[in-house]
């Protein structure tokens, strides 16, 4: 069969339009396969770099992490970069290169600081927020890729003086008298809370009792179990009636949780604590009061919360204070003589006429007779013996002639006189300074005791623009049980006040309230006529910061008397008195049995501020928090009433201010947290 010319050249173009169009498929084919490959390199890419970004962030908060634990401080922005410099850089995959790494301290609104800055977390914690920014570059089939991501760390810092009470130990409210409760409370262990009334059942079909009431601002966090039966101890002391369950306004699901432990008290010092080596300056909360033992290793975290490093002046006692004495400054800050030193640090610069206003408000002597032998020495002929035995005799005749002899040997005294001085003195009564002593009921002994005068002192510490508003004093005498008592209180220094102490401390009147005459203070002549939830101090006075700490905290009232201190407490009357401060201080755990006559009960934290009066019918009004931080190292007697002390009214309430106060020298607990991980525009090269 023929085919014609234009038949031919038909299929021609036919056959080339298939070529082409196969062609071009083909071809695009070829450019999306490649472009899918470079789409898929790059994700790939993008992915990789993701992924190791995100571990150099994990890098980078592990080791400030560590760094905040093992310092005890947080950094500025020079000394948080310092820890990823670039020779701290972490290793990467070889493809892949850090172009930068940086931590900085930023403030609460996300703005860098170069200095260390807090944010306030309402009505609870101070916020020390740092961001993290880390940007990497790798190349690959796609081309050059970089990723920029940040992330930010948090140290929530917790102060313990943010509730009502903070317990390191048990809690224990066994029956206690009357009692409402308006601010949180804590405890890293047990509660065991119970009230011996019955509820009763209200109009409105609600169960409610009168006798231990928690408002619905106040939450109880547990890190231990929770019940409502008696602590250890408690029954051997009264075991009558029935435990019931206290009421909850916000109910019981709300207000009552099992939380993480919060165990330490300072950044990074529960990793560090040890009682089980032989280093006796990380054994636990107590090192907080503690000056640290020479000769052994003082953990930087610890050190760093001891008070005793804190302060801005130190107050050495070790004897009975010789107010007379000069004060020999022989270390250009620290002034010596008469039983006390004196000692401006942190800032702090004393000169010599202040050294001698804070050692003028310290008294701890007391004049007393004593017999005393008074020599009286003179000079005599004194017969001094020596007897030496001498052989002698004699013959005598009889009348026969016989000769007989007489043996008159013996010993003989050959002495002699000689001058001696003789001491022909005699007892005589003479005034003798000794130190001042309080009886303790409760300790069963006499305490050693120093005071310090705040009101005497006040003038001085205002005109210091230097200090810090912490004061440690403490006795190294030879006292096993010495004390600090805080007197004349009732006005502080205008920046706030924390007096610690290693030893026992003693408050004794009115403290924080804005006068010195008692019948001036609002809570002392109407007591409880406030809300439950709020103190009104002396009219015009806003009450500075105030915390005072010890081994254990002893409160005496207005009318307490150290010549009563050892008679029946019937002799011992209390008188209405009123503190606004936080105290901060030991306990002693209950057990199942006591010592001499005591339950083993531990008093629970309506006794944590020990009494050793008759406060029948008399108020304790009390503006602040009670922190229960340690057991008591030198003050360990255990509890009980008997004739130790009758309860006071309490009219105790939180101090708000709290809440947003960070009191001179306390330092807090608090944990370590991630936010979200930001990645940042992708950079193509």
């Amino acid at each position: 069969m023929k085919t014609s010319s234009k038949e031919s050249g038909s299929i021609l173009l036919s056959v080339l339009m298939i070529v082409t169009v196969s062609i071009a498929i083909v071809g695009a084919a070829y450019v999306s396969t490649t472009n899918q490959g470079q789409m898929t390199s790059r994700s790939a890419d993008m992915d990789a770099l993701q992924v190791t970004a995100e571990g150099v962030l994990d890098y980078t908060y592990g080791v400030w992490k560590s760094s905040l634990e093992d310092n005890g401080k947080m950094l500025d922005a020079a000394g948080a970069n310092a820890l990823v410099s670039e020779t701290n850089l972490p290793a990467v995959p070889a493809n892949m290169q850090i172009l930068g790494l940086t931590l900085t301290p930023i403030d609460s609104y996300g703005v860098p600081q170069s200095a260390v800055t807090y944010a306030n977390d309402y009505r609870t914690s101070l916020v020390y927020n740092y961001l993290a920014t880390v940007e990497l570059r790798t190349t690959g089939v796609g081309g050059g890729r970089r990723v920029k991501m940040q992330r930010n760390f948090y140290y929530s810092s917790l102060p313990p003086t943010r509730g009502m009470f903070f317990s390191q130990g048990d809690f224990e409210l066994y029956k206690p008298a009357k009692m409402v409760i308006g601010g949180n409370v804590h405890t890293n262990a047990n509660a065991h809370v119970s009230t011996g009334t019955q509820p009763v059942l209200n109009a409105d079909g609600s169960v409610k009792t009168t006798g231990l009431e928690f408002l619905p601002t106040s939450n109880v966090t547990h890190v231990g179990s929770y019940d409502n039966n008696a602590p250890p101890g408690a029954t051997n002391w009264n075991n009558q009636g029935t435990n019931y369950a206290p009421t909850y306004d916000n109910g019981f699901s709300k207000q009552v949780k099992q939380v993480p432990d919060m165990s330490g008290i300072g950044l990074g010092t529960a990793a560090v604590y040890d009682t089980t080596d032989n280093n006796p300056n990380n054994d636990g909360n107590h090192e907080m009061i503690e000056p640290p033992v020479a000769g052994y290793t003082d953990p930087a975290p610890i050190a760093n919360s001891r008070l005793y490093n804190t302060a801005g002046i130190l107050i050495d006692v070790t004897g009975p204070v010789d107010t007379t004495a000069s004060l020999a400054n022989s270390t250009g800050n620290t002034f010596s003589g008469g039983n006390i030193t004196i000692t401006g640090q942190n800032g702090t610069t004393l000169t010599s006429a202040q050294a001698t206003a804070i050692r003028n408000a310290v008294s701890n002597s007391t004049v007393t007779q004593k017999q005393v032998w008074v020599p009286k020495l003179v000079t005599q002929q004194v017969w001094v013996s020596n007897w030496v035995w001498v052989t002698s005799g004699y013959y005598t005749t009889s009348r026969s002639g016989k000769k007989t002899w007489v043996d008159t040997s013996g010993y003989v005294d050959q002495g002699g006189y000689q001058t001696q001085t003789v001491d022909q003195g005699s007892y005589v009564t003479q005034n003798v300074t000794v130190q001042t002593t309080l009886y303790d009921k409760r300790e069963s002994q006499s305490i050693p005791i120093t005071n310090l005068d705040v009101g005497a002192v006040n003038p001085t510490l205002n005109s210091l623009n230097s200090f810090n508003g912490i004061i440690y004093m403490y006795d190294t005498g030879s006292g096993s049980k010495n004390a600090i008592r805080v007197t004349d209180g009732g006005v502080l220094p205008n920046a706030g006040l924390t007096i610690a102490t290693l030893n026992g401390l003693y408050v004794q009147g009115d403290y924080n309230v804005g006068t010195t005459n008692p019948n001036q203070v609002p809570s002392n002549a109407s007591p409880g006529s406030g809300a439950l939830t709020y103190y009104t101090p002396t009219p015009g006075y806003i009450p500075p910061s105030a915390a005072l700490v010890g081994d254990a905290v002893m409160v005496l009232s207005n009318s307490w008397s150290d010549s009563n201190a050892s008679s029946s407490v019937g002799s011992r009357l209390a008188s209405n008195t009123t503190l606004n401060t936080a105290l901060i201080g030991g306990y002693i755990p209950s057990t199942s049995t006591g010592t001499g006559g005591r339950s083993g009960y531990s008093g629970g934290m309506n006794n944590f501020p020990r009494f050793l009066e008759t406060w029948t019918n008399d108020s304790m009004t009390f503006s602040g928090a009670f922190v229960s931080l340690y057991q008591s190292q030198t003050f360990t007697a255990e509890w009980d009433t008997g004739d130790i002390y009758a309860p006071p009214t309490r009219y105790w309430y939180f101090d708000t201010m709290l809440l947003t106060r960070v009191l001179p020298g306390i330092p807090s607990t608090g944990g370590c947290s991630r936010g979200p991980i930001t990645r940042l525009p992708d950079i193509q090269l």
